[in-house]
């Protein structure tokens, strides 16, 4: 018998990568009648297994139509968190008004960013979900009518996201009383969610940004005059609870371009940085000599069902 034996050599070379320099990474979104709120962080290498880096030493100015409005005040993290928040008393956002920050951190040249709330604005209507829920069925399902309020030709984005909260109902004699528990946020799936890559944002995706965002986001380039019949699921509780029934509210916000870019990138990268041989997803960025997102959106309407168990 004639043995071959296969030998192979290794040669171990040390790579140097070069590392770019720390940039500061903003992350900030306003709207009509609530403060603005930003992140502000150092971005890490690849190499850098440390937590976030949190800033609090920066000076954040906010503008409305280039019209200083006020310095932005800074709150440590809580609750585990590992960057603060830099927050506006000022909270009469406008739509259309151009809203712009300007960034100094340590005598560097500021960073700046811009964007505006949309003028048009959206509704849910027909929400339909369980009047009682299957608690054999691992899923609640959903559907709903989006529609725009006019749509002038032009692309418009969207993000319907979902809230939950228990309420306790007590029958009495003469009336019945209830308590309400704390919404809380609910991740909600589209009935046919792409896996991977998103070919296009026109149908319902689920975001997927590691954790900043959730619900599902849209343009209206499919819909059909102004509708768009939108079904999606989420999870269900699988046990009954007598005197007791879930409250969904489905919050409708139509949002800027640089909002829509920076999630469905987001989303994008999120969803291929674990598959072999796949380009690169560059995420949208309109921050200028820094990274990360400065946006606005509308909160256009909320409508709530109620589910028993």
């Amino acid at each position: 018998m004639l043995l071959i034996l296969f030998c192979s050599c290794e040669k171990q070379r040390v790579l140097n990568v070069p590392f770019a320099d720390t940039q500061y990474v903003i992350n900030g979104l306003f709207n009509t009648n609530e403060p603005c709120q930003l992140e502000i962080s150092g971005s890490q290498n690849l190499n850098d297994t440390n937590t976030v880096k949190d800033v609090s030493t920066a000076n954040v100015l906010l503008f409305e139509d280039n019209r200083l409005i006020e310095r932005l005040t800074y709150t440590a993290p809580t609750n585990g968190q590992n960057v603060g928040t830099y927050t506006s008393i000022f909270k009469a956002f406008q739509k259309a008004k151009e809203y712009s920050i300007e960034v100094e951190i340590n005598g560097k040249p500021a960073i700046t960013a811009a964007d505006i709330i949309p003028t048009a604005s959206a509704s849910a209507n027909n929400f339909i979900g369980p009047s009682t829920a299957d608690t054999m069925s691992a899923y609640l399902n959903f559907e709903l009518d989006l529609q725009q309020s006019n749509s002038n030709n032009q692309i418009q984005y969207f993000h319907l996201k979902a809230q939950q909260r228990w309420v306790l109902y007590s029958i009495g004699p003469t009336d019945t009383t209830y308590s309400y528990g704390v919404w809380f946020n609910k991740a909600i799936i589209p009935e046919q969610n792409p896996l991977g890559f998103i070919t296009t944002p026109s149908e319902p995706f689920a975001l997927s940004t590691g954790g900043k965002q959730d619900g599902i986001m849209l343009d209206n380039q499919q819909f059909v005059g102004l509708n768009k019949r939108i079904k999606f699921i989420a999870k269900n509780n699988r046990q009954s609870f007598p005197n007791l029934y879930l409250e969904t509210r489905l919050i409708v916000r139509t949002v800027s371009a640089n909002y829509f870019k920076y999630f469905y990138s987001s989303s994008q990268y999120y969803r291929t940085k674990r598959t072999p041989l796949t380009e690169p997803v560059i995420i949208h960025n309109n921050i200028n000599s820094g990274l990360g997102n400065f946006s606005g959106f509308l909160t256009d309407t909320s409508a709530t069902i109620s589910t028993f168990y």
